[in-house]
């Protein structure tokens, strides 16, 4: 098609008048950001961008403000979750969680796992960095062998006697004195600081076998703790910044 002749009357201030040809850029809409990261991600999000400026139709604008956004805070599931421009279609959300740390989901402390004494000797070699003293962790590998010498050498006495192994068992568990403690110095949660806290090995002998498992009522306090600690801190930057912030458990 060949050019055809425009006719342009420019009045007014305008000095400069510019006419391109060729296809147009494609119009986008904005992405919408939805990020999920430690409980620490909705504050590290916003920080930096309270005071950001965006432009429609040359008019600065704030890209987000606090009556327009709602921080939720959900403590059962260890959450937080900051929704920006809510009544916005294309609104971020920024989510923060606090998650058990690497460490804690290996050993598997406080839940239904058991050991036997070689998967728990094995695990606890394997961790050896964890411990908060090196010499507890090859203390506690002897008690576990001497522990299990005794058992197996009084419970076959005992039952080649009276045929009752599971009493035996019992018997002679609670009648060993043993060191079964020891301390860790791991993160709680995934991030998150190290600190220090008292394990229990303790013994499970439901059956022909005993089994070992691992229990600490220090950790459970300190998950509290840190929980509470953390989402104390998290809420007072967003009340002071001045949004709404919610409770949903």
């Amino acid at each position: 098609m060949k050019d055809q002749e425009i006719n342009i009357n420019v009045t007014g201030e305008t000095k400069e008048l510019v006419i391109r040809k060729g296809e147009a850029a494609i119009l986008r809409e904005p992405e919408i950001v939805d990020v999920k990261g430690a409980i620490t991600a909705p504050w590290e999000y916003l920080e930096n961008k309270m005071d950001t400026l965006a432009t429609h139709d040359e008019t600065p604008y704030k890209l987000y403000y606090p009556e327009n956004s709602t921080l939720y805070v959900d403590r059962e599931n260890k959450k937080l979750t900051l929704l920006l421009n809510e009544k916005c279609p294309l609104g971020d959300t920024i989510t923060g969680q606090l998650v058990a740390s690497q460490e804690l989901k290996l050993l598997e402390i406080n839940s239904e796992k058991r050991w036997s004494v070689q998967e728990l000797k094995r695990m606890l070699k394997q961790v050896r960095f964890m411990f908060a003293n090196r010499d507890e962790n090859l203390a506690i590998i002897a008690a576990l062998d001497k522990f299990n010498a005794t058992v197996t050498t009084n419970v076959a006495q005992h039952s080649s006697n009276r045929g009752d192994s599971l009493n035996s068992i019992e018997r002679v568990v609670s009648g060993i004195n043993w060191n079964n403690t020891f301390n860790l110095l791991v993160p709680i949660f995934k991030g998150g600081e190290k600190k220090k806290f008292l394990v229990e090995i303790a013994v499970d002998a439901t059956d022909a076998n005993v089994r070992f498992f691992l229990d600490s009522p220090d950790l459970y306090d300190l998950q509290a703790q840190v929980l509470e600690q953390a989402l104390e801190e998290e809420v007072k930057y967003f009340r002071e910044w001045g949004c709404s912030v919610v409770t949903i458990s």
